[in-house]
This record gives structure tokens, sequence and C-alpha cells, in this order.
């Protein structure tokens, strides 16, 4: 927060915590936390704990008084601290923060305004996927790998360890993704893929639900927490030639890829609900579909000769 009125907590070289609020006055008060009995006997005396907490609590009041404010906690413990006036502004100053904040609201009203009219144009250092490990994905990724592991897929069966990605090398690649060596493989738990859509240069995505478990029986779901309309944002990616989807035990069709038209390896396991792959007939590239444990898929009527179907 800069000049304008509300509350800041500011995190004094980890000895003490300032608690600082304007009103609308511009009126300054101030409280520091050092010593404080919570923190020392239920916090072990970490400052920067106590810091965090309050950084991330939304659930307080404020009470203005004359010469004080009181600012008081309620999760996860009751906490008041009494804010002393520090400095009363007085009308030229309020005059003067005034017109400061007006024309810093400007800026912002106008910088809001030029990226909702092409958001895309934004997207200068990349793509920021909410629940991903692997940092800002940038804009011309070829390939992108969410929960995806080559060396530890299956209980280590090396006949199904590399799954598609064998089957696109065995057969000359897909053009310009044929090295792993640039393979990223990263933790993906979030819950939206609309961030994809702006990856408009991926050649292959490699997607396995996070919430499933493998042990000595096999796999087992947990229940995917994403939603079978989010996958809808797969269709977007028109550059896209392989794409690997694992575990999604809840997914029946595959309609989301009839818009890649580009695509070429479709590679599926233990997609135990999947009843109907119509969705890849009218694929005017595809050349070859690999299927592993989808036993509800029997019948392939319908692809053209040129499609190989491996089970």
């Amino acid at each position: 927060m800069s000049d304008g009125e509300g509350l800041k907590i500011i995190n004094n070289n980890g000895e003490s915590i300032t608690l600082s609020y304007i009103d609308e006055g511009y009126n300054i008060y101030r409280y520091v936390i050092k010593n404080d009995a919570f923190v020392i006997n239920f916090l072990n005396g970490n400052t920067s704990k106590m810091y965090d907490m309050l950084n991330k609590n939304d659930d307080y009041t404020v009470s203005i008084n004359v010469g004080s404010v009181d600012i008081e906690y309620f999760k996860p413990v009751c906490l008041r601290y009494r804010l002393l006036m520090v400095n009363e502004t007085s009308n030229n100053e309020k005059i003067n923060l005034m017109l400061r904040n007006m024309a810093s609201l400007d800026d912002r009203i106008t910088d809001l305004s030029i990226r909702t009219d092409d958001l895309e144009e934004q997207l200068e250092n990349g793509v920021v996927l909410p629940g991903y490990n692997g940092g800002i994905i940038d804009v011309n990724e070829q390939v992108l790998m969410l929960n995806y592991y080559t060396d530890s897929m299956f209980n280590n069966d090396a006949n199904h360890q590399e799954l598609c990605i064998h089957t696109i090398h065995k057969r000359g690649g897909t053009g310009g993704i044929e090295s792993c060596k640039n393979f990223k493989f990263n933790n993906y738990n979030g819950k939206s893929l609309k961030p994809l859509k702006f990856l408009k240069h991926l050649k292959l995505l490699a997607y396995r639900d996070s919430h499933v478990t493998h042990g000595f029986r096999g796999f087992k779901s947990l229940g995917s927490e994403m939603k079978y309309e989010e996958f809808r944002y797969i269709g977007c990616l028109e550059q896209l030639e392989a794409i690997i989807l694992v575990s999604f035990t809840h997914m029946t069709d595959l309609d989301f890829m009839s818009k890649c038209l580009n695509l070429k390896y479709v590679s599926l396991a233990n997609l135990t609900a999947l009843s109907n792959i119509d969705g890849l007939k009218e694929l005017p590239n595809l050349v070859h579909i690999h299927l592993m444990n989808c036993p509800k898929i029997t019948k392939f009527d319908g692809f053209a000769n040129s499609v190989t179907i491996e089970k």
C-alpha cells in the first residue's frame, strides 16, 4: 500500500512488526509489535510467522477513535492492537495526497483498460498456470509435461514407461519435438486448464491426473478435481501434434480433441470410464492411437485405414 488509506503491515528485519493505518483524512496511526506475549508463547518468538499470519488474515475490524485506531483480529485467536496517531495531516498535505492518489488511480484505470482490450499481448514473460510448480511457462513452449514421469510410471514396467513417447520416436518423431532432453516434468494440481489456450506453439501435451496413487495392486483414483469442461481448452491448441492422457478415470469421451486438427498421435492409459472416441474420427492428420487399460473401447469403426490403433 502506498499513500492510500487502510492498514499496512511491515516486517522490520524479522525482529518487530509495525502496524500502520491511514484513515480517510490521511492521518497516520502506528503500533509496533515487539516482545508480544502471543508471539513469545505461541509462536516461539518467531516474528516472521506472526507477520505471515497477519498478512494472510482478512478477518479483522477497524475502529477509529479520537487519536487512536483499534485493530481486532478474530482468527485463529482474538488479537487486539491500539494504534496511536503519529501524524495528523494538515489540510495542504491532504490536498496534495488526494491529488497524487487521483493521478495514480487514473493511471491504473488506463493500464487496466489497455490490458483488458488484448490480454494475449500482455503475456510478454509467459503463461502462469495456477497449481503448476514449474514456474512461468514460455509462450513458445512446445512440450509440456504435467505430473508425467517416464522413470516411475506404471510400477517401473519398462514396456510402459515411455508410453506415447516411445510410440512417437519409433515412428520417426513428430517434427520439432524429437528430443527428450527438453521435456519438463513438473507437478500440477490446479483446477483450471484455461491458461493453456495461450500456448499457441505447444506440440506435445502429457497430462496425468494428480489424484491417482500407484501401489502393489495397481492404480487407484482418488477422484480428479479437474472438471471435464476444463479440457475444452485443449481444443484451442492448434499446433498440438501429440497428446498423452493418463488415469482420468471419470473421462467418458474425447470430443474436446475434435478441434485439434494437427493432432497425429494420441496415447491414453487408465481411462477406465472412456466409452467414446468419436471425437478423433475426423482429425485429418491422425496416424496413431495408443490405448492401455481403456476397457470400454472395443470398436474402432469409422477410422481411416491410415490410422494405426494399438492396444
